[in-house]
């Protein structure tokens, strides 16, 4: 999205990883935070992780989070 290859709306308020690697490329790394989705579930959320990044692209980055290298990343439609 951001060299205009892919076309979207981007997030309203936190920009997309790609926006964050161009803006930040001097700092060591980039931060997210993973927030669980509820009591009873496994499932979390990868914050400051919004992208239009084909879903195979997006699964390879969250496994190379630390702790993050067997996961699985569910869909989930809006309707």
């Amino acid at each position: 999205m951001y060299s205009g290859v892919i076309e979207g709306i981007g997030p309203r308020y936190c920009p997309s990883i790609e926006d964050k690697i161009v803006k930040f490329q001097k700092k060591n790394g980039i931060k997210f935070f993973s927030n669980p989705e509820g009591i009873e579930t496994d499932e979390f959320y990868v914050n400051g992780f919004s992208t239009c990044l084909p879903f195979e692209v997006q699964v390879d980055l969250v496994r190379t989070m630390i702790g993050c290298e067997n996961a699985e990343i569910c869909v989930r439609l809006i309707s």
